[in-house]
C-alpha cells in the first residue's frame, strides 16, 4: 500500500473516532453494541464447524 492510501487511511480513521466522540454517551453505546454483536455473530459463523463453541448457540433461548 502506498503512503498516500496510507495517509487517507488514518485521516478517515481520526475523523470516524473525532465523530464517535462528539457523540451523546447513549448514541455512542448503542453504536458500540451494535458493532460487537455483528463481531460476536461473525465469530459465531466462523465457529459452526467446531461442536464446543455449538453449545453457547445451542444454549440460546428461541423467540
Amino acid at each position: 500500500m502506498n503512503t498516500t492510501k496510507k495517509a487517507l487511511l488514518i485521516v478517515v480513521v481520526a475523523f470516524l473516532l473525532l465523530g464517535l466522540l462528539m457523540l451523546k454517551p447513549y448514541q455512542k453505546q448503542r453504536i458500540l453494541d451494535f458493532f460487537a454483536l455483528q463481531s460476536s455473530y461473525i465469530s459465531s459463523l466462523q465457529n459452526l464447524d467446531n461442536p464446543q463453541s455449538m453449545k453457547y448457540v445451542n444454549s440460546a433461548p428461541l423467540l
